[in-house]
């Protein structure tokens, strides 16, 4: 499990500068104007608690997913269905990214729920507000967000993914 946490560790690194760039805004509102500090604690504080939430479901959904493979005599099946989503994740970003158009099988409805909720924040104190956008971050529509609650299908269980989320 040392080796996974560091990579993934490793590749949260390398994709800091997405996350600045796709969430600082969110980190800069949550921050507020007075208590700076304990603002962008709290936001950070929550988002790290919804990931790990995140992270948990997804491991206890990848023990069930285990459990249904050994009884077909798949072994770590949780790991073969989290490595073949990733897998047609990337492949899917590349043919797009090439220009291919592909349907949209799944669109994702945790972004317009953080669209509809985040406008509502604004009248609550700070301090509230930075911990709530802090976890609503949770329902962003991001690829790099997913990828890895996706890995934590494969973590063998839901301390083992929320572990891996907080990593992350």
């Amino acid at each position: 499990m040392t080796a996974v946490a560091l990579s993934v560790l490793t590749a949260s690194l390398v994709g800091s500068p997405h996350c600045a760039g796709m969430c600082g805004a969110f980190a800069v509102i949550a921050s507020g104007s007075a208590h700076r500090w304990r603002n962008g604690i709290l936001y950070h504080l929550a988002r790290l608690a919804g990931y790990a939430v995140l992270g948990a479901l997804a491991g206890w959904l990848g023990t069930g997913i285990d459990r249904l493979g050994a009884l077909a005599g798949v072994a770590r099946a949780a790991a073969v269905v989290a490595g073949s989503v990733m897998l047609l994740w990337g492949l899917a970003t590349i043919l797009v990214t090439l220009g291919v158009r592909l349907p949209r099988l799944v669109r994702p409805g945790a972004g317009g729920a953080f669209l509809g909720l985040a406008p509502r924040l604004k009248t609550l104190p700070e301090g509230v507000r930075a911990a709530a956008l802090g976890l609503l971050s949770m329902l962003l529509p991001c690829g790099w967000l997913w990828v890895f609650v996706a890995m934590a299908t494969a973590a063998s269980g839901a301390l083992a993914g929320a572990g891996l989320m907080a990593v992350f």
